[in-house]
């Protein structure tokens, strides 16, 4: 919105998603949020018996998980997209950024308690091709690496 009202010939069309003043900093309780979105999850997951029988300990196997993957691990998976050969170097940071990603909507968020029971039980393909869907959507960065074999 500044940037049409500053340069308003240079503005055809304008979409607006959402809106948040421009004092208030986007983005500050990001972390927060997504943190409370994970507990409340792991809650629902507790409090429902056939979750709690069928993922037992979630946030606590998810917090190993993550300390597991401080040291990066090579994942070998079949891409989901072409469904050749590939390998995943999965992180801590990474599985956590997919995680927070699936974490956005009810029908992803559904999958955590299996993605991440599955990786605590050491396997972690799963988890990897969510990494490689999810990638997708995100900007690349470096550190999201994955390598074709």
């Amino acid at each position: 919105m500044t940037y049409a009202d500053l340069f308003p010939d240079r503005v055809r069309t304008l979409v607006l998603d959402g809106i948040v003043p421009q004092q208030d900093a986007l983005g500050v309780t990001m972390g927060r949020d997504a943190q409370r979105a994970l507990d409340l999850l792991f809650e629902r997951c507790a409090a429902d018996p056939a979750c709690a029988a069928a993922f037992p300990d979630l946030s606590a196997r998810f917090t190993n998980l993550l300390n597991e993957l401080a040291t990066p691990l090579e994942v070998e998976l079949s891409d989901p997209f072409t469904g050749l050969p590939t390998t995943v170097e999965l992180s801590r940071e990474l599985a956590a950024i997919t995680v927070q990603t699936l974490s956005y909507a009810p029908e992803t968020s559904a999958l955590l308690p299996l993605l991440i029971s599955t990786a605590a039980a050491g396997d972690l393909r799963p988890l990897a091709a969510q990494t490689l869907l999810v990638q997708e959507q995100l900007p690349r960065r470096s550190h999201l690496a994955c390598a074709s074999v």
